[in-house]
C-alpha cells in the first residue's frame, strides 16, 4: 500500500514535468504553472478516493466492532442466565431480546438458547409438591412467543415443567408442546393453535378462549380444565381424555370479547 501510494505521488509529481518540458518557447515560469494546473485535477480525484477510502474503512471497523460486541453481549447473556440470583437471569432474558431486536439474524439462535433455558428449568417446590415456575422461567417464555414471529423453525419445548404458569394470552402457536406439563396454568386467550401437545399435563389449566384449532392433543390429561369458549375441532375433543361437550364451543363462532 505503501509502495503503491510513492509511485502515485512521484506519477503526479514527474508527468506534468514531463509534458510542459516539452513545449517549446515556454518560461520557467509559465512551465511550472501549466505543471501545477496539469497536477489540480489529478490531486483532487486522489483527495476524493482517498476520503471515500477512508470512510470504507471506517465502516467496515465499525461494523466489525458491533460484530464483535453482540458477540460478547450474547455470550454474556447466556453465561447470566446461570447466575444464582434471578433477577440477573430476568435481565440476561431481556438482554437476549434485545439484541434479538437488533438484527435479525440473532433471533434464531436467541429463541434455541430461551428455549433450552426453559426446558431445562424446575418448578417452584412448596410445601413439597411443585406447584409454580420462577420469574426467570416465566420472562423467558414470554419473550420467547414474542420472538417467535421471526424464528426459522418452530419452538421446541417438549416435556417443559411450567405448572401454574401465568400465560394469559400467550402466543405459541406451531410450537411443540409435547409431554409438557402445564398444569394449573393460565392459557386463557392463548393462541395455541397447531401446537404438538400430545401427551401434555393440563390438568386445572384455564383454556377458556383458547385458540386450539390445528393442535395435536392425543393423549392430553385435561381433567379439571377450563375449556370454555376454546376453540376446538370434533376430531380434536375426541382426542382428549375428558373435555365436556357443553363447555366447547365448535370452530368459527369466535367472540371479540371473552
Amino acid at each position: 500500500m505503501a509502495a503503491i501510494g510513492l509511485a502515485l505521488a512521484a506519477s503526479l509529481w514527474l508527468f506534468p514535468q514531463y509534458v510542459t518540458g516539452r513545449g517549446a518557447g515556454l518560461s520557467e515560469v509559465q512551465r511550472l504553472t501549466l505543471a501545477n494546473d496539469a497536477r489540480m485535477p489529478a490531486l483532487v480525484a486522489v483527495a476524493v478516493g482517498a476520503g471515500v477510502a477512508g470512510l470504507w474503512f471506517s465502516v467496515r471497523q465499525q461494523q466489525r466492532a458491533r460484530t464483535v460486541d453482540r458477540g460478547e453481549r450474547f455470550n454474556r447473556a447466556v453465561t447470566q442466565l446461570t447466575d444464582p440470583a434471578a433477577s440477573t437471569r430476568v435481565g440476561a432474558v431481556y438482554a437476549l431480546e434485545r439484541l434479538s431486536h437488533e438484527r435479525g439474524q440473532d433471533t434464531q439462535p436467541v429463541a434455541e438458547v430461551l428455549a433450552a433455558f426453559v426446558q431445562e428449568a424446575r418448578p417452584l417446590e412448596v410445601t413439597g409438591h411443585f406447584t409454580a415456575i420462577s420469574s426467570d422461567v416465566a420472562a423467558a417464555l414470554q419473550v420467547l412467543a414474542r420472538v417467535a414471529g421471526h424464528r426459522r423453525r418452530p419452538v421446541d419445548l417438549t416435556a417443559a415443567r411450567l405448572p401454574g404458569g401465568q400465560f394469559k394470552g400467550i402466543d405459541l402457536s406451531g410450537a411443540n408442546l409435547a409431554l409438557v406439563d402445564l398444569s394449573g396454568a393460565d392459557l386463557s386467550l392463548a393462541n395455541l393453535a397447531n401446537c404438538n401437545l400430545s401427551h401434555a399435563d393440563l390438568r386445572g389449566a384455564d383454556l377458556s378462549w383458547a385458540n386450539l384449532l390445528g393442535a395435536d392433543l392425543t393423549g392430553a390429561d385435561t381433567r379439571d380444565c377450563d375449556m370454555r369458549q376454546v376453540s376446538l375441532t370434533s376430531r380434536q375433543r375426541a382426542q382428549l381424555l375428558e373435555v365436556p361437550a357443553e363447555t366447547v364451543r365448535p370452530p368459527g363462532r369466535r367472540q371479540a370479547a371473552r
